[in-house]
């Protein structure tokens, strides 16, 4: 698809939370993450709306996922309040202070909340949020650098990682039109991305490769809009 073609076939633009659509695990739950965002902020606290919800805003698509992936300051609190509401929910035996996962009745994972305190990608994602729609969800770089952390993590599973990867290229490439080319204007834009590349990144990361991901699809970018 060259670049006209696609800009001709975007989705007209919807509010933020038109995106925030329902997960729906395999046993044919229907979970509202605008509810689990509202039962969270029930406990005094301001969650952030993160991983495939938060892509979907991000995107502007509707891109289905099983769960809903949240951070807050005090996840241990948050998840008492979404199981007062959800009774036939339960938590995970290796939930712990920085991680609340919350399974359904098959075992399945409807809601994961984690701490900004955890790790420094999360942490980022704090101060690097904006309310979108009355939900709180991260801003763009800030996103992106939390995907480049989570698919940086030797821990990470390979089909997470092919997830993140994905993720950043489709983000990378929906909004090229900031950071590309390299000229005065878009100076400032791609300095901000790349400082929250460097915040969420962990130690012995390379940035360097994010970069050469970064300038193959800027490449291919600029190819394609001429």
């Amino acid at each position: 698809m060259n670049f006209k073609t696609f800009m001709e076939n975007r989705e007209p633009i919807l509010e933020d939370s038109d995106y925030l659509i329902e997960s729906r695990p395999s046993n044919g739950d229907v979970i509202d993450p605008k509810e689990i965002y509202s039962l969270v902020k029930s406990s005094g606290q301001t969650p952030t709306i993160i991983g495939g919800h938060a892509f979907n805003v991000l995107a502007r698509t509707k891109r289905s996922t099983q769960d809903v992936d949240l951070l807050t300051s005090n996840p241990e609190k948050a998840a008492k309040a979404i199981l007062k509401s959800k009774p036939e929910w339960h938590l995970d035996d290796r939930s712990h202070k920085y991680q609340q996962r919350i399974l359904n009745n098959q075992e399945e994972e409807v809601v994961d909340i984690l701490s900004y305190d955890a790790i420094k990608a999360w942490s980022e994602a704090k101060k690097g949020s904006t309310l979108r729609s009355g939900y709180r969800i991260p801003n763009l770089e800030t996103f992106i650098g939390m995907k480049w952390a989570s698919y940086s993590n030797p821990e990470r599973s390979y089909e997470g990682k092919i997830r993140d990867e994905s993720d950043m290229k489709t983000l990378l490439w929906q909004n090229m039109e900031m950071w590309a080319p390299a000229s005065h204007a878009t100076k400032n834009a791609r300095q901000k991305l790349f400082n929250a590349i460097d915040k969420a990144s962990g130690v012995g990361v390379d940035v360097m490769d994010f970069d050469s991901m970064f300038r193959s699809i800027e490449k291919d970018y600029l190819k394609k809009r001429t």
